[in-house]
């Protein structure tokens, strides 16, 4: 089984670590099939959607913490106190995101191995009914601590508990994807749902805003024929927590960042997910 073969070689690259959040990422160049995990048509098409003049341009800084769900609660109370002043931006809403990969499970590959360049394809909504859906196709681009995403949004609604997945990408691609074509047409594989409850804050200044993510969940969506929406993998319990500001306000974030009571952790929901489905399969 290729996703088998393919878990084996990320369980092997997760032996390569990843070094200390703000340095650059050694790459590790393994993939399923011996080759390097981008090759020259996949950069060609992350520099078709990468700014050719300021790097910066369009990204956004994002670093992200980690806690148990146990102490939820205390870091909420921390966030109050910080000297940013964070406040409430959004309601609490539930986050849906199906993700597509390769058929090597190439955007994997390339967030295990610790590539400083990386991307995902995911389709996002927003809410608890999956009856009447309205999704937006999102391409996420990472240059380390450097973030990204175009997105277009499907016309419209769709009812994912009786859609079966040739007809989704089918009412995916016939949308107007303009350069995200491409990159739809590379990784259109669906590989998991990942669904969790987000609270928003933003700082005083606006300048800074900071998401908490928990109550995970991850469905499997490998090999079957509709939208898995009933079975997900046990939850684990963590919660995520990124702050994210434009690139100009760096200095912002920095001030957010030395006081903030975690450590920096590199954590991917799709990639953590991934793992725990593979690590069933195998």
């Amino acid at each position: 089984m290729q996703f088998k073969s393919n878990y084996l070689n990320l369980r092997r690259l997760l032996t390569v670590g990843k070094t200390a959040i703000g340095k650059t990422w050694a790459p590790a160049h393994v993939s399923a099939n011996g080759e390097t995990p981008t090759g020259a048509q996949r950069s060609a098409l992350r520099q078709s959607a990468t700014p050719p003049a300021d790097p910066t341009a369009g990204f956004r800084y994002e670093v992200k913490y980690t806690c148990d769900e146990l102490d939820r609660a205390a870091l909420e109370g921390e966030i109050r106190c910080l000297h940013a002043m964070f406040r409430p931006a959004h309601p609490t809403r539930a986050v849906n995101s199906i993700y597509f990969d390769s058929v090597a499970l190439r955007d994997l590959h390339d967030n295990v191995a610790g590539l400083p360049d990386r991307s995902k394809m995911r389709l996002r909504w927003y809410g608890n009914d999956p009856r009447s859906a309205q999704t937006t196709l999102e391409y996420k681009l990472k240059r380390g601590l450097l973030g990204t995403k175009q997105t277009v949004q499907i016309p419209d609604a769709i009812d994912l508990t009786t859609i079966d997945w040739r007809t989704l990408r089918d009412q995916i691609t016939a949308a107007d994807l303009g350069a995200l074509e491409p990159m739809f047409r590379e990784a259109n594989q669906a590989t998991a749902l990942v669904r969790y409850k987000r609270d928003y804050y933003v700082s005083a200044n606006g300048h800074v805003r900071l998401t908490l993510d928990r109550a995970v969940q991850v469905f499997d969506q490998l090999g079957r024929s509709g939208v898995n929406l009933r079975w997900p993998l046990p939850e684990e319990p963590v919660v995520i927590v990124e702050l994210k500001t434009a690139a100009e306000h760096r200095h912002h974030l920095v001030d957010v960042c030395q006081e903030f009571p975690l450590r920096p952790s590199a954590h991917s929901k799709y990639s953590t997910g991934m793992l725990g489905l593979l690590a069933e399969i195998a």
